[in-house]
């Protein structure tokens, strides 16, 4: 019988009776109460633990025929399939999986790129279509209102959902003359240090002042700003910091 509270930790998750496991019930509920009491210091740890738990579901699934037979084998790795396919992935990881995933793109976009037009336009290719998905982004979240009701508030707002819908780390404040943003974290740039990859060039794409996301995000925004990034830690600071400096209302959302 595998044992779920050894494998998670000090996570307290009831194993099924040894009868309903060999058979593959009781799992349903187990994995759910897992769910419901995993501790997010775990999270970090969950993808590889779950993997860990569907090997050696071999044997509690299995039963006797994995040891011997073709057929207990095949039934146990139907078995592990089934045991992922159930298993509840907690929204943190599906985000930081989908950052990798992200951030393995633009990398590969940018390696293919320099390949077929050199870096210089490369990197010219991938600003400008960050710069247009951050107008894109900025547009779809603004669609529903009115003038009124998009004004440095509701933008601050904005700005705090996009950074932690991206896991970066921020503090975003309102001041007379606008927004100051400051990051203190940021998974992509994490992901660069382990990838070899320029850190410089993943802050320049996200958060550079000509073309990037961020830049994207402050064009299309129905306030005029002037954009400013004076700190990137992808280039050695300690933070990174942004202004949205507004300079005027504008009369429409339709830009």
């Amino acid at each position: 019988m595998i044992n779920t509270a050894t494998l998670f930790g000090n996570i307290i998750v009831a194993d099924p009776p040894v009868g309903a496991a060999r058979k593959g019930l009781g799992w349903h509920k187990a994995i759910h109460d897992f769910s419901a009491q995993v501790k997010p210091a775990l999270l970090p740890r969950l993808h590889s633990n779950v993997i860990s738990l569907a090997n050696r579901a071999n044997t509690t699934f299995g039963g006797a025929m994995t040891a011997s037979s073709t057929f207990g084998k095949a039934t146990a790795s139907k078995a592990r399939r089934k045991l992922l396919t159930r298993f509840p992935v907690p929204a943190e990881i599906k985000w930081h999986e989908s950052l990798r995933m992200q951030a393995m793109i633009i990398q590969s976009n940018l390696e293919e790129l320099e390949y077929r037009i050199g870096a210089t336009s490369a990197m010219e290719v991938q600003q400008s279509s960050m710069y247009l998905t951050g107008k894109r982004w900025v547009r779809q979240q603004t669609s529903q209102l009115h003038n009124g009701g998009a004004g440095i508030d509701t933008m601050a707002e904005l700005l705090t959902v996009g950074f932690k819908s991206l896991d970066i780390s921020s503090r975003v404040e309102v001041m007379d003359e606008g927004i100051s943003v400051t990051n203190t974290a940021c998974p992509l740039l994490d992901y660069a240090r382990k990838h070899r990859f320029d850190g410089a060039k993943i802050c320049k794409i996200f958060c550079g002042e000509e073309q990037s996301f961020f830049k994207g995000v402050s064009y299309s925004y129905p306030l005029v700003t002037n954009y400013r990034s004076s700190q990137m830690m992808g280039k050695g600071d300690l933070r990174c910091k942004k202004t949205f400096n507004v300079k005027e209302r504008q009369l429409s959302l339709g830009i």
